[in-house]
Parts: C-alpha cells; structure tokens; sequence
C-alpha cells in the first residue's frame, strides 16, 4: 500500500517553504510526503534538531558517499528494505537520474544507475513492493492546459509511460488540480498499480496488459483534502487495497471515510465513516480481523495547540475503536509494520526512535537518532526500520526496551 509506497513523499524549513509554494491552491497531498501537514505533539526546539541531525552525520549510511553531499530528491524502498531507489541530479541539469542502492547489514551494497533522463526532473518514486523496478511521478504541461502528472514504469533499465487516463471510464471533466502531485501505489504482489486522483476517484492499471478501469470514490466524500492507500496482504483468496479519504479546517466539521477494496474488479468490501482522521491501516486480514491503524484527532482548544497523534485497534465487522496507548510522547513521523506488529514513531519524551508492539506493550528505543523531519521507513516482520531525512539514511539499532504490560502500567 501503497502504502506509498508505498504513495505516497520530510522537509526541513527551506523545504517546506518551497513545498508551500508549489502546492498553493492544491488539494491537502499525503501525509506520507508531508508530515508537518498533522504534526502530533510539541515539536522539538531548533537545537535539539541541529544537535541531533550533527550527531547523525556518524551513524548515516550516506556518509562518506555523494549522498552526503547531493542528497536525493526522493527515496524508497522495497517491502523487505533490501534495496532503495533515489531520484538524484542528472549529468543534465535539465534532467535526473534513478539510482538503485542495495541495502548490506551494516551500508550500502552494490550501486547501480538505472536511468539518466532529461524526460524526468526531480521525480518522485516508488518502489516496487519484491521486483527489480519502480515507478516514477514527473510533471507535464501542454500549452493552455493545466500541469497534469505523467506515470513512468521504470524496468530493465527502461522507461515506458503508464497512461493512467486511458483507462476505462476515466472522467473527461476534471478540475486543473485532479491529476498533480499524485502517488500512486502497488497492490500487495505489485500485479496492479492504483493511481488516486485528487477527485472523483482512482484507477486500477494491471501491469502485465496495460489496461485498467477508473472506479469512483464512495458517495458523500466529495470535498476531500487528504488521502492514504496501499496494498495489504491478501485474505479470502482477494488482493487488498485500504483507501482513506479525510477533510479538514473549514468551519464544516472534519470527517474520514475508511475503504478496504477488492483489487482489480474495485468493489468496496468495507466502508467505515470517522470524526478523525486515518494515516495509516495494518493487519493480516483487514476484511474481518481488526485493523491497526494510525491518524490523528483535532486539538482540545483549551489544553493542546496541535493536532493529536492516534494509535488504535478497529473491528471493521462492529466499528468498535480501542485506543492504545503509545507510552512515549510521539512526533509526526511514523511507521506501521504492514502485518500490524509494530508501529514506530519518534519519542519526544526520550528523544529516540521508538518500536513498540502493541500485543505485549513492549517498547524499544534506539536513543542514537531523533530528527522530528525524518520519514520512517518499516520492512514487514518490523525487524528493519530507517529513517531517511535528506543527507542521513539511518537504520535503527534498538538497544533499550521497557515493557509496560509487565511494570503493570498498561
């Protein structure tokens, strides 16, 4: 899923500045891409970050390479976070290059430049979920026609364009924003990619043919200013998609529609309607058996000034909620283990990276990093994790855990 890349996406102040710019008058984009757009919590002190992002300088596995130098534009990895594609500077100013980076125990591995193109400038990427190839998001604009975001299959070294507009019942009417700034994602076994426009609803492309269909987004979700998805495990013999669509600000009360679908035919399996919102949904059976999910709530006008990070359990068969408690205080950036295992955040309180397992409410922490504009990066199982920000790609070491279940403070 598409999880978006997993997509769909961890700027520091001149970054975000710049991202502002861009998107003015755009729909709300991914949090994935944006995390400062529902920051949960104080955010740390410009020292703390400067101190912490100096310190990293040792531990990240772009030191001593070009990387530490001429940061990527975008990064991502595969399910297993055995290897990374980085969108990079090209020989040509006017383009950029797509790198592939394996990922040894302790570093980097075997390096591979997959494209040079001047067709792509500071793209935005996803990798495919176990194959050798990724996708690609660049912009185009013809004369007197809004910017509309074009899709590349990156593959053997090869660059072939994914026309998601083709598809069968693709609208021809759409506003000028509809089709900008868009992360797409795969299915579960990286058969399908899903396309989310900013209205309407998504598009469905099998790979293999080409061909897709454009299936509409559930009724009275008009109006949405943020969305999530990704693939999920399969279950009752189905290829899962999770869809979240949100609104918030305005003077209308914020909502969330929850979706879990059924890939290719589109049909909505489970449809979940929330007064907050859903980032993210984790489990082994999203049909039946509750979700792990993450999102955030509006503040208590009186006692919190930011919106508040959420970590719960929800039965999609009853829509009961059960909220967990994240024992630490968490920053914006966060990770779910794809299964549900784990969800790792940043602790402001220990000024860590944090794991916790929500089954045995044990928490374990790598008190080495803590850059509240880092992008947290989870492979199934939770036994690898990284945070990329910029010049720094570190990978968690947990070394100190406490477990709340047995001190009885559950």
């Amino acid at each position: 899923m598409y999880e978006p890349r997993q997509l769909h996406s961890v700027l520091g102040a001149i970054g975000a500045a710049l991202v502002l710019l861009i998107l003015a008058g755009c729909p709300q984009p991914n949090p994935k891409s944006t995390p400062q757009a529902a920051a949960g919590g104080a955010g740390a002190s410009s020292a703390t970050t400067q101190s912490t992002a100096n310190s990293a300088q040792a531990i990240s596995l772009f030191a001593g390479t070009e990387l530490e130098h001429h940061p990527p534009f975008a990064l991502d990895m595969d399910r297993a976070c055995s290897h990374f594609y980085t969108v990079e500077a090209g020989t040509n100013t006017s383009g950029s290059k797509v790198v592939r980076y394996e990922l040894a125990e302790d570093g980097l591995g075997a390096t591979r430049v997959v494209l040079d193109s001047t067709a792509l400038y500071r793209a935005w990427v996803r990798a495919h979920p176990s194959q050798d190839e990724c996708l690609l998001i660049s912009h185009e604009q013809l004369a007197g026609e809004p910017v509309c975001d074009v899709l590349w299959r990156c593959v053997n070294n090869q660059l072939g364009c994914l026309d998601y507009r083709k598809v069968e019942g693709f609208p021809r009417q759409l506003s000028a924003n509809a089709c900008y700034n868009l992360e797409p994602a795969f299915s579960w076994d990286g058969r399908y990619v899903i396309v989310p426009l900013w209205e309407r609803g998504f598009c469905i492309l099998e790979l293999a043919t080409g061909t897709g269909r454009f299936i509409e987004y559930p009724d009275g979700t008009a109006g949405f200013t943020g969305l999530a998805l990704d693939g999920r495990p399969p279950a009752e013999d189905r290829d899962l998609l999770y869809l979240s669509l949100w609104r918030i600000g305005g003077v209308d009360p914020e909502w969330c529609n929850v979706s879990v679908i059924d890939l290719p035919s589109g049909e909505y399996l489970r449809k979940l309607d929330l007064d907050w919102v859903v980032y993210d949904i984790a489990g082994n059976d999203i049909i039946n058996e509750p979700w792990l999910v993450h999102g955030s709530r509006l503040p208590n006008k009186n006692t919190e000034h930011k919106r508040v990070l959420r970590l719960a359990l929800i039965d999609p068969a009853t829509e009961m909620q059960k909220l967990l408690n994240f024992y630490g205080l968490p920053y914006w950036p966060m990770g779910l283990e794809p299964h549900g295992q784990y969800a790792v955040f940043l602790d402001q309180l220990r000024g860590a990276i944090a794991r916790l397992n929500p089954a045995t409410e044990v928490v374990e922490f790598d008190p080495r990093y803590y850059n509240p504009e880092t992008q947290v990066i989870v492979a199934e199982g939770g036994e690898r994790v990284y945070c990329w920000y910029k010049a720094e790609l570190v990978r968690a070491r947990f070394t100190e855990q406490t477990d709340y279940a047995e001190d009885g403070d559950a």
